[in-house]
């Protein structure tokens, strides 16, 4: 696995020879929906917002809770980030972020 860097939010990953964006974003809640696909199973949804205020539905198999910072994997390689990769998801909370060191 390779890791790109492009600006300080925005690090690019080479998994399984494809580009994958990844994103820091800020849990802001949770949704719930009680009719969805199939494909979807019951994983946990929560509302993120990214840095330039934009909001965003991610699926959540990591368990982030509402003011934490997350990174995400998005398009199709988001469903690799998901316990069962047939997951229908665009957007994957990939971990709960403990501490990054602020811009200098």
């Amino acid at each position: 696995m390779a890791l790109l860097t492009i600006g300080i939010l925005r690090p690019l990953v080479l998994l399984r020879e494809a580009l994958v964006d990844m994103e820091i974003m800020q849990v802001e809640g949770q949704l719930i929906c009680t009719q969805r696909v199939e494909g979807l199973g019951h994983m946990h949804l929560r509302i993120l917002r990214n840095n330039k205020g934009k909001q965003f539905v991610a699926v959540d198999p990591v368990g982030a809770r509402k003011g934490n910072w997350v990174f995400t994997a998005s398009g199709s390689a988001a469903r690799f980030a998901c316990p069962d990769p047939a997951t229908q998801t665009d957007l994957t909370i990939g971990g709960i972020i403990d501490f990054w060191p602020p811009d200098e």
